[in-house]
């Protein structure tokens, strides 16, 4: 059973969220794209901490790490509106 549930953890964490393809602002590089992408990459990092034992602190854990990804998909895409990229619908 514990490996199962660090299987599902390994698993969340892994596959993030999905990415989006950004559309260029008139007149951009793909200089000023990757130069954009890198900053904000960095300035969307987070961390998480949770703890506890057993199946709670396992749980705290994966649901913080899980908040922490959403919470660093928002931020970077906040970023990017903001360097003037806008997120293209599939």
């Amino acid at each position: 059973m514990r490996k199962g549930l660090v299987l599902l953890a390994a698993g969340l964490m892994l596959t993030g969220c999905a990415a989006k393809t950004w559309a260029p602002k008139y007149g951009t590089s793909a200089q000023d794209f990757d130069g954009a992408n890198y900053r904000c990459t960095q300035e969307s990092r987070t961390g998480f901490a949770a703890g506890g034992s057993g199946y709670i602190g396992a749980a705290l854990i994966i649901g913080s790490a899980i908040g922490a990804k959403v919470q660093a998909a928002k931020l970077y895409t906040l970023c990017m509106r903001a360097q003037g990229f806008e997120p293209v619908k599939d």
